[in-house]
């Protein structure tokens, strides 16, 4: 027999538990938000970057096809159309094989940057593979001798244009423009 006092025992009211576990609540939603956010901006940042890509492949492919143009002076014609809805052309094939005809075009329809294969130069139907989508409008220019910016090339010219511009409006970079050289107009 103790006559002592006992301690008092003192837990958590019901006041508290619910402010604990309400605090805990907001402190998850934030962090829950937080990685959302996070997730979000990595989807997006990945979406620009695939886009990015596929612009830069689609126009280092068309510089490097532009740098093995042939020349004039062929039995055939270089260029078979350069107008501001794009250009088709020959290009130098692999080694041994006949030169191959190749155009870039821009079809309002798709909305999309077109590469256009036509098996053979004289052939009336190209295969066609699709370059860049999601293109708002897209032109070709072409610079004469002159210095001087043209919207179009005569295809019967004995020389061809000494560069190549190409204007694109895309909605994720607004207005974009790259200019090419065309080695074998020197």
């Amino acid at each position: 027999m103790s006559g002592g006092r006992q301690p008092s025992q003192r837990g958590l009211t019901l006041v508290e538990l619910m402010v604990a576990v309400s605090l805990l609540a907001i402190v998850g939603l934030l962090g829950y938000r937080g990685l959302d956010s996070v997730r979000l901006s990595t989807g997006h940042v990945g979406e620009q970057s695939e886009r990015h890509q596929q612009l830069a492949m689609s126009l280092a492919r068309l510089g490097r096809d532009l740098a093995n143009i042939v020349g004039p002076g062929q039995e055939l014609p270089t260029l078979y159309d350069a107008s501001p809805a794009g250009l088709s052309f020959l290009r130098v094939a692999a080694p041994g094989q006949p030169p191959r005809r190749i155009g870039y075009f821009w079809e309002a329809q798709t909305g999309g940057l077109v590469l256009k294969l036509w098996p053979t130069p004289e052939a009336a139907t190209p295969r066609v593979e699709a370059l860049l989508t999601g293109v708002r409008s897209a032109s070709f220019a072409y610079l004469d001798g002159d210095g001087r910016w043209r919207g179009e090339w005569p295809a019967a010219s004995a020389t061809l244009p000494r560069a190549l511009r190409i204007t694109l409006e895309l909605p994720e970079f607004g207005h974009f423009e790259r200019i090419f050289d065309v080695p074998a107009a020197n």
